[in-house]
């Protein structure tokens, strides 16, 4: 059996690698404003719109739903229990799994923040290949790697919440603009309702399908015990209700996903929707303003990406292989490996990579 772990604190390792001790708990709206980064995504606004274009805007918005409500429900017992115990998921999973089954999790979730984190990298790389044709996309890809690493070399309480704070509003403003332009520019019709498949041709079970794949971000939830453990304990009810709790993650699959739709099947597009029409969409209807949107959104969430590959990658290989490097050394080789794999065409991988 596992015995009791008592991780000792080093600034070096970022905290990955221990139990983190009161005196560097953070202040709830800086914890906040670190967590919130992630519902900005646009992987969000482009699963919403995809699983529509597959299954129907209804079941697409009943698999929200029905995400929402279970991911508020098991968020709310596992970030009060990652804040009373200061805990990270290697350590956590080390405590119910052993050293081989807390290294089988973090191993998972390092694997699935890196593939996120390509998505999310390869959306600007595409709005950048897209609007200027002389970028190539692997040097587009390349340019958006070498701006997203350093960012996360500070760490959660000195660097991501102040970030992630001040870009917050420009997202908000960002995604209001694009609902209002899209309206003022080709008129509301109420056709995104029933956007999807013809008719005849939808699943039965689209709405159990929709749910199923919203499944795939499951690894949060993993996410947000990661996040949850910076946390005071006198916050404990804010962060288990609000920070943690359903206002986000309605905000992220409800709000992002139904806005995917709209864009997508209100703005006219040159070909066949695709899991890349809400990326196009964007660009043709808002310019350069656009690609300052998607910098400002894909940013937010790479912070939350890159940071918990880093540390989830660091303690993989600190408990399996002895490797203690310093932590900027972890977040160049994820930003290697992510470079590496936004060259292997992710848009077409989405339900693919979700699905499993």
């Amino acid at each position: 059996m596992p015995g009791a772990i008592e991780p000792v604190f080093t600034e070096e390792a970022d905290l990955s690698t221990a139990r983190i001790p009161e005196n560097a708990r953070m202040p709830k709206f800086a914890l906040t404003m670190a967590w919130w980064g992630l519902c900005s995504a646009m992987v969000y606004l482009i699963i919403g719109a995809t699983l529509a274009l597959y299954y129907g805007t209804a079941n697409a918005v009943i698999g929200m739903i029905l995400s929402v409500l279970v991911y508020s429900a098991v968020n709310f017992v596992l970030t009060r229990y990652a804040i009373k115990t200061g805990l990270s998921i290697s350590l956590f999973s080390r405590v119910l799994f052993g050293n081989a089954g807390a290294a089988l999790a973090t191993l998972i979730l390092a694997a699935t923040v890196i593939y996120y984190a390509v998505f999310e990298s390869s959306v600007i790389a595409v709005a950048l290949n897209t609007l200027f044709l002389a970028i190539s996309y692997p040097v587009a890809a390349l340019l958006v790697v070498l701006y997203s690493v350093p960012l996360v070399f500070g760490s959660v309480q000195n660097w991501l919440d102040k970030l992630n704070g001040v870009l917050l509003p420009f997202y908000v403003i960002g995604l209001i603009a694009a609902v209002v332009i899209t309206t003022a520019t080709y008129g509301y019709s109420p056709a995104w309702l029933h956007f999807g498949p013809p008719k005849g041709m939808a699943s039965p079970t689209g709405w159990w399908d929709c749910f199923v794949y919203y499944m795939g971000v499951w690894v949060f939830m993993m996410a947000a015990f990661d996040f949850a453990r910076f946390g005071k304990k006198e916050d404990v009810r804010y962060h288990g209700a609000f920070n943690f709790g359903l206002p986000f993650w309605a905000m992220t699959f409800v709000v992002n996903g139904v806005i995917g739709i709209y864009l997508v099947s209100t703005i006219p597009g040159d070909g066949a929707p695709s899991e890349v029409s809400v990326v196009l969409a964007l660009l043709k209807l808002m310019g350069l303003w656009g690609l300052g949107f998607l910098v400002v959104t894909q940013t937010r969430i790479n912070t939350a990406n890159y940071y918990l590959a880093t540390i989830n990658t660091h303690a993989f290989f600190q408990r399996t292989l002895g490797l203690n490097f310093p932590k900027f050394v972890w977040t160049i080789l994820v930003g290697i490996v992510v470079y590496g794999l936004m060259l292997s065409g992710i848009f077409s991988k989405l339900l693919v990579a979700l699905a499993y």
